[in-house]
């Protein structure tokens, strides 16, 4: 999420020199940088591994940070030469980590959130600890929504804008067309005409912008379809928006063209398959503490089901109930868990009741919850989703537990207690 102003750091620094220093451990939400002093050089048997470094600090509210490959969690050196910076938060390309969303809505004092824009999301059923994210946002003073459900997280909302959506829009597909396995593009026009007062995403984001932004006269909105030409016009095959209309059943442009390693931009033009940075961090695994008595959870992603907005849609919801706690036979039999016993399943935050599949793609130890479930919260309107309720995976999971190499929630591998009442 973002927060503007960007979060200050506690100590302030000197705004106009640019200033080196290390990321020597991170826990959570928080780093602890060490400044290396001016003209003072370090042998690597003086310094303490490195996480990350501190690039540059324009100001006390712009802190960049880059990761890099040591990822060992040392503790911060006590070199009388380094100056301790303790960032509350680590903030990357203007945007923070989510795991602290809830944190920052109900801690009071100053930078406190207080509002919020919200757009297509349902982060109360996608973001760790989903029951304290509920009340955070029940908290705050003001929030909109840009949304066409009213759903978990848009029924705290004061003001919902819904946009135009389906079969009322235009589509020009880039995120499947990765996968596709010839050269093709296509254009699809709006089947069904808005009616008047309907606005499109794109028209109500650029009012806000407009408005926010305090500008004078009215919002000349722009169509992406300006970009959208002008992207296919600077493209290698030279064509415009209105060729491409012409031609409703698309283009087929041809067999895809290789691009490597032209396009690596490594020197050996050569991918690396096992990075150090990867490998390292292996030995924070093999020594995790096993709990005897805790089943690891993992999420999962079920075809039918995918996310959230999918659960309102009846021919995506006809039969079985895929909301299911998958698990191994062995362990089952162990438990005496029968198939489609109703079981508690417990964590640090939260505790559910599911149904248990037995399941051979589960490895003993293991057990698996599908996403974008939990609609049982009163003041949603999702009639066919409501029908379908199941439990949230994401209020067992943990905003306090950090995967250490990318610095964001660690949404597997969540330790949780099984009991079969």
């Amino acid at each position: 999420f973002t927060v503007h102003p960007p979060v200050a750091a506690p100590t302030a620094l000197n705004h106009d020199t640019e200033r080196m220093g290390r990321i020597v451990a991170v826990t959570g939400a928080h780093a602890v940088i060490m400044l290396d002093a001016q003209d003072q050089v370090f042998t690597e048997s003086q310094r303490s591994p490195d996480i990350g470094t501190l690039l540059k600090a324009e100001t006390a509210n712009t802190i960049t940070l880059a990761l890099v490959s040591a990822l060992s969690a040392p503790s911060p050196t006590n070199n009388p030469n380094e100056k301790e910076l303790r960032i509350v938060e680590v903030e990357f390309i203007g945007e923070l980590p989510v795991a602290v969303l809830a944190e920052e809505i109900l801690t009071e004092g100053e930078g406190q959130i207080k509002a919020m824009i919200t757009s297509c999301g349902n982060p109360v059923l996608s973001n760790p600890n989903g029951k304290k994210l509920d009340s955070a946002l029940a908290s705050l003073d003001f929030m909109v929504s840009i949304d066409i459900f009213l759903n978990e997280t848009t029924r705290h909302a004061d003001l919902i804008l819904p946009p135009a959506s389906g079969l009322e829009i235009s589509h020009f597909d880039i995120t499947f067309n990765t996968l596709a396995i010839r050269n093709t593009v296509k254009y699809s026009e709006p089947t069904v005409t808005i009616e008047e007062g309907q606005k499109f995403d794109w028209e109500i984001f650029q009012e806000l912008t407009h408005r926010l932004n305090k500008k004078e006269g009215a919002c000349q909105t722009e169509s992406p379809d300006v970009k959208l030409n002008f992207g296919l016009m600077m493209g290698p095959h030279k064509m415009t928006l209105e060729q491409l209309k012409a031609k409703p059943e698309g283009i087929d442009l041809g067999e895809l063209k290789p691009c490597l390693p032209e396009r690596l931009i490594h020197d050996s033009k050569r991918i690396n398959l096992v990075p150090d940075l990867l490998v390292n961090d292996l030995k924070r695994l093999f020594d995790l503490e096993k709990n005897t008595n805790a089943f690891q959870l993992i999420s999962r992603r079920e075809l039918r089901s995918n996310n959230s907005w999918m659960h309102n849609a009846p021919l995506m919801m006809k039969g079985r109930n895929r909301c299911v706690l998958q698990m191994n036979k062995f362990d089952a039999e162990t438990m005496h868990i029968k198939n489609e016993q109703l079981v508690r399943v417990k964590s640090r935050v939260g505790e559910v009741q599911v149904p248990v599949e037995i399941s051979d793609e589960m490895m003993r130890g293991v057990v698996s919850l599908p996403h974008g479930y939990g609609h049982n919260r009163a003041g949603i309107k999702m009639e066919v989703a409501a029908k379908h309720a199941g439990v949230s995976i994401n209020d067992l999971t943990d905003e306090l537990q950090i995967d250490e190499l990318t610095g964001n929630i660690a949404f597997s591998n969540v330790a949780v207690e099984i009991f079969a009442d």
